[in-house]
């Protein structure tokens, strides 16, 4: 068994398990951080960097504020609506990034 304080690994009949502890206000970012391909992760994290968030396995952030991150389903449209052009192309389910 290895890990640390929010994790812990083992083998068990030679397949590798792997158990993260977070809480219910990082569930959503845990959960999205460790069990997404490697490049969507990456590139979800470039896309908010690029808009000026921090997105790891903690949460969605905008400067020190949480600003997503117990679900999975809040972190990426939690950047879009910050980022839409007019309340009309919100309304119409048109999401443009800038």
């Amino acid at each position: 068994m290895q890990g640390g304080e929010h994790e812990s690994t083992w083998r068990i009949e030679g397949v590798k398990v792997e158990l993260y502890y977070t809480t219910p206000e990082e569930w959503g970012a845990e959960l999205l951080a460790y069990s997404s391909k490697k490049g969507s992760g990456i590139g979800l994290r470039m896309v908010a960097k690029k808009l000026g968030f921090k997105l790891n396995q903690h949460g969605l952030f905008k400067g020190k504020k949480r600003a997503a991150g117990k679900t999975e389903k809040d972190i990426p449209p939690k950047w879009q609506r910050s980022h839409c052009r007019s309340d009309r192309d919100r309304a119409g389910g048109s999401i443009w990034l800038v």
